[in-house]
């Protein structure tokens, strides 16, 4: 499920039932069906094709471009007896016409150099202020546990690399210029430091990427065109600062959730702090371990990243829940199961019992109790942020195609409301390192914004979200005194190479933001886009 931009709506895919006897080499064109739309208007379906041998798009990574367009990798060519990933990337644009027989869909001519299951996509800038897509992780399956796997599968401890600025993939050096590179990932023992399955990939503002899991290891890479001390240049004339790390998150959170956490009020402190929660606390062992309701944080961002920070347990021990950040800078997290569930045949599929009480993180690191769910929310469910500030849950192996809406508190009182030019439609065309007046309505006596943050649309998949982003907008006190039912705010430096630290980064591309009052309660949400 993926926010998009400019709009309320969402759009959705699925394991599509019909693909799974094709197998490979058939020279067949699977269809995969998607869906677009929001609970207030409703949904659209549709099928599109997906090219010849090249399998679908469930069990892909995606994340939005700086253009609005959805950039998706990996899937299924295979789902019995044993899943096998897929080359194929395509790129979704939600402005084209949603007319056979694309739908909006274009897929990119050069697949990818690795069938990729379970590939986490993620967004990087370059020193330059490039962007780029890195597609790491995936496994082709068989029936060894995902573990045995980091030297026999090439895909399992690798990555790619899209380059948005020539729409093409970074190709091998002096060789045929349609075979993509494979860079490799970090060194340890198995199920320790590996990229894996969906590896929890997050942008920290030093430009680096740095992994939380799923499994054990955390570690941390630079992936940039513009060379640093202690960096080395491939051949391609990038830079890339070795993988370092190997930090132990002392347990095991397989198929748990991560999240980027924001610095709300403090974002001078500059951290870029990671938290990880919940998830199967044994890795893939046969005998079926327990799941977990721990919490970790890392600044993954600080010169020498160590686990520790304060936190407390969660209040449910849950494993493929969903963590969506809120306006307020709490975090959400809805779904997951209390038993230990990994797919057959790598483990026998225990019992399921699903966690129906939600729960939230606040600032002062506690974790309490909210509505609880009405529908069970487990493995392949879906949650995220809409621009109305209330959280969309929806899918999940036993309730495959129905969803249910999650209202904050902060949304159910009288709520902030944009004026002047921030209340016209359309999306507003930022500049970095600007100082913006804001109209809004009045406000109740003794309440005032308290601030403006920038919240990327999600694109979640597996109960992750690794793009999720919380941006809070400095205040900005000027002379003479601004206008009442106003504030004003500065917008980010543009990103470069470890230029700023901390929530304050943000890659270009479009935003939802959010009025905070001072009583909690929220705005509905603006589009915005830096440039």
């Amino acid at each position: 499920m993926a926010m998009i931009p400019l709009t309320n709506d969402v759009i959705v895919w699925d394991n599509n039932g019909s693909n799974q006897a094709l197998g490979t080499g058939n020279n067949s064109s699977w269809p995969q069906r998607f869906a677009v739309g929001n609970p207030e208007t409703g949904f659209s379906n549709y099928t599109v094709q997906c090219p010849p041998n090249m399998g679908d798009l469930f069990c892909a990574g995606h994340v939005w471009l700086p253009d609005g367009r959805l950039f998706v990798a990996g899937g299924n060519s295979r789902y019995t007896p044993f899943f096998e990933g897929s080359q194929v990337a395509a790129i979704w644009d939600p402005t084209s016409p949603r007319v056979a027989p694309y739908y909006g869909w274009a897929f990119l001519t050069t697949p990818m150099r690795e069938k990729r299951w379970y590939p986490t996509v993620t967004l990087i800038v370059d020193s330059a202020g490039g962007h780029r897509v890195t597609v790491s992780g995936g496994v082709v399956t068989d029936p060894s546990p995902g573990c045995n796997m980091v030297g026999a599968d090439p895909a399992f401890n690798t990555y790619e690399v899209f380059n948005l600025q020539t729409m093409t993939w970074e190709p091998e050096p002096n060789s045929n210029p349609v075979v993509p590179a494979r860079f490799g990932g970090p060194q340890g023992s198995p199920c320790f430091q590996p990229l894996g399955e969906y590896p929890r990939m997050h942008l920290v503002s030093t430009n680096s990427l740095f992994m939380v899991g799923m499994w054990r290891g955390a570690s941390r890479v630079r992936h940039v065109s513009i060379g640093a001390p202690g960096m080395a240049q491939n051949a391609f004339g990038d830079w890339l600062e070795p993988w370092g790390g190997g930090w132990d998150s002392l347990a095991f959170h397989g198929y748990g959730s991560s999240v980027l956490l924001p610095n709300v009020g403090n974002t001078q402190l500059g951290q870029d702090l990671i938290m990880i929660l919940g998830g199967g606390s044994g890795g893939t062992s046969t005998v079926l371990p327990t799941v977990n309701g721990t919490s970790g944080m890392i600044d993954g961002g600080a010169t020498s990243p160590a686990w520790g920070f304060p936190f407390e347990t969660m209040k449910s021990p849950r494993m493929c829940a969903n963590a969506v950040l809120l306006p307020t800078g709490e975090v959400l997290v809805v779904g997951g199961s209390s038993d230990y569930y990994f797919p057959a045949p790598l483990v026998p599929t225990p019992p399921r019992t699903p966690v129906y009480d939600a729960e939230i993180y606040s600032k002062n690191a506690v974790w309490s109790f909210v509505a609880p769910q009405q529908s069970p929310r487990m493995y392949h469910s879906t949650a995220v942020l809409l621009p109305s500030g209330k959280v969309l849950s929806g899918g999940g192996d036993i309730r495959s195609s129905d969803y249910e809406v999650y209202s904050p508190k902060s949304i159910l009182g009288v709520r902030p409301a944009f004026a002047g030019s921030w209340a016209s439609p359309g999306a507003l065309l930022l500049n970095w390192n600007t100082v913006y007046q804001i109209e809004h309505d009045p406000l109740p006596v003794g309440v005032t914004i308290s601030r403006l943050v920038l919240m990327r649309p999600c694109s979640v998949t597996h109960h992750s979200d690794m793009d999720q982003r919380y941006v809070e907008l400095d205040n900005v006190k000027m002379l003479p005194p601004i206008p009442e039912d106003t504030v004003q705010v500065r917008t980010p430096t543009a990103p470069a190479a470890g230029s700023v630290r901390g929530s304050t980064v943000a890659p270009r591309g479009y935003y939802m933001a959010f009025l905070v009052a001072s009583n909690g309660q929220v705005s509905t949400a603006k589009w915005v886009r830096l440039p």
